[in-house]
């Protein structure tokens, strides 16, 4: 059996990779080809997690892979939600209103109001508390303000004949109400009980006769007035009745432009009664007539209008008006401007007594050329005037600086930048600064002092840490076999064989589980952690065959928070049955899916309810 085992651990040496499996490892669709990508940047993706953006160092297309929670730089407020700096980008929800404390408003109500800076939101609310009443003042529990509370009314008494009254009931406050009588079949002459206060009255609005009667025009019939019946005693009206009206024609009167009309209409004799309808004045049919201004020498007129009925008209005459004579001093003619002695001109009209000067034309004077360079003008050869501004002068714009650029790539840990020279006068400037790649690590390997290390793959760097360790036991031939394993640098340490009864056996020395190449993993819930997949593979000292699964970053393990779908080469695990191990010693068989044509596998790990950042599997020979 040991023998079978050993040449099995030769056989898996042989497919395993030394290459390290780098951060962003993606296939290249543009390369065809396994590239190792560039970090470039975060891009927000939703309200949780923005993704990591890496580039192919080759044909430079961008891949967005692990998926990062949210940095919360700025918290949310009432205003806008959190900021995340990372991705630049703002996410989740808004919070709620940040109110102060309590302050009173009036004599009724307290007020308080959002802190956050930018919201308005006010909220208001009563006084409480304090044993407050109508006469004696209390503070409120939630303001401190002073206030007082409404009456404490009794049981309402009469007053007099029309009204009764109630008094507040709280000790030291004599302040009363009142209301008038009511029910208990009262009438104008015979007293009835009110039903609030069971007090004697009489009701001056219930009346029972006699009457006497007025008449005035109905309005929902058109041929009748209604009677009005007062009552005698009270001398209040009490009802109303219809009647017919005994009418009176009277003619028609045609309306004017000035003055109003009617049709032929009937009154009644007895009442109000009228058919009349006005009919408004016609008003004048205009006709309307431009104005005309007058002029220095001719009479005008504002816009008027005449009537095509009558004699109406708004016409007004405007007489001349004469020259508005303004004066002009003289101006001495120029090199190309013509001048002229003083002289008059009429602000109307055309009238002027004015006589040009000839212009005298240009004395010139010559000036040299000058050359422009890269931050000054220069110009040709030019004249000026002696005796004005005149120039011929036409400037030459500097040249501008012709700046050559030289990329500085970024290293590990400085930043790049690009140097901008001046192929005429050597200026220079620095732009375009880009930030440290970070070191990039290769594979990692144990020190034997529970440390592991691994050197930067761009500058050499070394960084060392501690390993990680997290302890698993397997069962086989009844010997349980418990040990601690470092996914990062693959070493298996502090094995022990322990029986039935929980005896140690023997304790053996460390291994180390093997890198595995062209691996890949897919978030099929949430995302993938930070940094590396690490998929290890190798032997144990008494020949159980191993698998690690677990991500790293900088040399640490980082935790999966859902369903992760691995995928790797067929070859790796042919002929094997795989099974998931827990840390209580039990397993669990794995279900295998396979890609004929990519000559892979894969099968799904779930890390939802893990605190363990890393899952082993057991290679079982199948029979």
């Amino acid at each position: 059996m040991k023998k079978l085992f050993a040449g099995l651990l030769v056989l898996l040496a042989l497919v395993l990779a030394s290459p390290t499996a780098m951060a962003g490892r993606v296939f290249c669709n543009n390369c065809q080809g396994w590239k190792n990508m560039e970090f470039v940047r975060y891009q927000y993706k939703a309200d949780t997690y923005h993704q990591s953006v890496f580039q192919c160092p080759d044909c430079k297309l961008e891949y967005c892979t692990s998926s990062v929670a949210h940095t919360e730089t700025i918290a949310a407020t009432c205003q806008s939600p959190a900021y995340c700096d990372e991705c630049k980008s703002y996410y989740g929800s808004k919070a709620g209103h940040n109110w102060s404390a309590w302050s009173i408003s009036d004599e009724n109500q307290h007020v308080r109001t959002c802190q956050t800076p930018g919201c308005d939101a006010v909220e208001y609310a009563g006084h409480t508390g304090g044993g407050a009443t109508c006469i004696k003042e209390g503070t409120c529990t939630d303001c401190s303000a002073s206030y007082h509370t409404d009456h404490n009314w009794g049981a309402w008494t009469k007053a007099d004949e029309n009204q009764h009254v109630s008094t507040c009931q709280n000790s030291g406050c004599n302040q009363t109400q009142s209301g008038e009588h009511t029910g208990g079949n009262a009438t104008c002459s015979t007293e009835g009980t009110c039903t609030v206060c069971y007090g004697s009255y009489k009701d001056s609005n219930n009346h029972t006769g006699p009457y006497t009667n007025a008449y005035a025009p109905s309005a929902s019939s058109a041929t009748q007035h209604t009677v009005t019946e007062t009552c005698t005693g009270c001398r209040k009206i009490s009802r109303f009745y219809g009647e017919d009206h005994q009418l009176e024609p009277h003619d028609a009167q045609a309306p004017t432009c000035t003055e109003i009309g009617w049709d032929a209409y009937e009154t009644c004799s007895r009442c109000d009664y009228t058919t009349y309808v006005e009919k408004k004045a016609l008003g004048h049919d205009a006709v309307k007539h431009d104005a005309q201004a007058a002029t220095c020498t001719e009479i005008g007129w504002d816009a008027y209008e005449t009537c095509s009925r009558c004699d109406y008209s708004t016409y007004a005459e405007k007489p001349a008006l004469g020259h508005d004579a303004v004066k002009h001093d003289a101006q001495a003619p120029t090199c190309t401007a013509i001048g002229w002695d003083a002289y008059e001109t009429c602000s109307r009209c055309d009238y002027t007594t004015y006589s040009e000067k000839v212009a005298l034309g240009h004395d010139r004077v010559s000036h040299d050329a000058q050359a422009p360079t890269c931050t000054a003008i220069g110009w040709d050869a030019y004249e000026t005037c002696s005796r004005c501004d005149y120039s011929t002068y036409i400037g030459k714009s500097p040249l501008g600086h012709n700046y050559a650029a030289k990329a500085t790539k970024p290293t590990c840990t400085e930043k790049g930048y690009t140097t901008y020279t001046c192929t005429h006068c050597q200026d220079s400037y620095r732009d375009g600064s880009t930030s440290p790649l970070g070191h990039w690590y290769g594979e990692w390997s144990p020190n034997a002092d529970g440390t592991n290390s691994a050197s930067c793959l761009r500058d050499k760097y070394k960084h060392t840490v501690d390993c990680a360790g997290f302890g698993f036991a397997l069962t086989a031939e009844d010997v349980r076999t418990e040990f601690v394993l470092c996914p990062v640098c693959g070493e298996v340490s502090q094995i022990r064989l322990i029986d039935e009864n929980g005896e140690v056996l023997e304790t053996l020395g460390a291994v180390r589980l093997l890198l595995a190449k062209n691996t890949a993993a897919e978030a099929l819930t949430k995302w993938l952690p930070r940094g590396e997949l690490v998929v290890r593979m190798g032997a144990l000292p008494r020949g159980e065959l191993l698998m690690s699964v677990a991500f790293e970053w900088g040399g640490e393990p980082t935790q999966p928070t859902g369903q992760v779908k691995l995928t790797l080469p067929a070859q790796l695990v042919d002929g094997y049955s795989l099974y998931l191990l827990f840390e209580d010693g039990t397993e669990t068989e794995l279900t295998l899916e396979g890609d004929e044509e990519e000559e892979t596998v894969s099968f799904t790990l779930d890390f939802t309810n893990s605190e363990t950042p890393v899952q082993v599997i057991r290679l079982i020979p199948e029979v």
